[in-house]
């Protein structure tokens, strides 16, 4: 491959890179748009969110909790230590959960802009673009 090709290679990957990066953090942004567009959808993508949400606001609150209980107790020492790493544990738990739901909302939108039942920002710009780039075509609809 000659350099000019490998350029262009890895300018394109690079900009693909910044695209799929644009989309992930606008994918709240066109969960918003779905209010007027789409209520149901909206309505599930928002309590998946909650979820999310919930997870992530009592995983430090859970562990503290175990810990702090568990050294109110009048038990030996090893037993705080075992309910307090078990507390940790539940709370680490809650936030893998979370991360876990996190992804599936963030699928559940990408599958949504991609049967368009969803508009995302970054795609009707790329169409815009496109259009500009090359006038004799037909711009694409996301």
């Amino acid at each position: 491959m000659d350099g000019a090709g490998y350029e262009r290679n890895t300018f394109f990957f690079l900009g693909l890179t910044r695209v799929a990066d644009q989309i992930i953090t606008e994918l709240p942004l066109t969960a918003r748009r779905l209010v007027a567009e789409q209520e149901k959808l909206f309505l599930e993508v928002d309590r998946m969110q909650g979820e999310i949400d919930f997870r992530f606001t009592l995983f430090f609150p859970v562990a503290l909790a175990v810990g702090v209980i568990a050294a109110g107790l009048a038990i030996p020492w090893w037993l705080v230590v075992l309910f307090t790493l078990l507390g940790i544990g539940a709370g680490f738990g809650l936030l893998r959960d979370g991360w876990r739901r996190d992804t599936e909302r963030n699928d559940l939108l990408d599958g949504l802009i991609a049967i368009g039942k969803a508009k995302s920002l970054t795609f009707e710009r790329l169409a815009q673009r496109a259009a500009q780039i090359s006038p004799e075509r037909e711009p694409m609809s996301f």
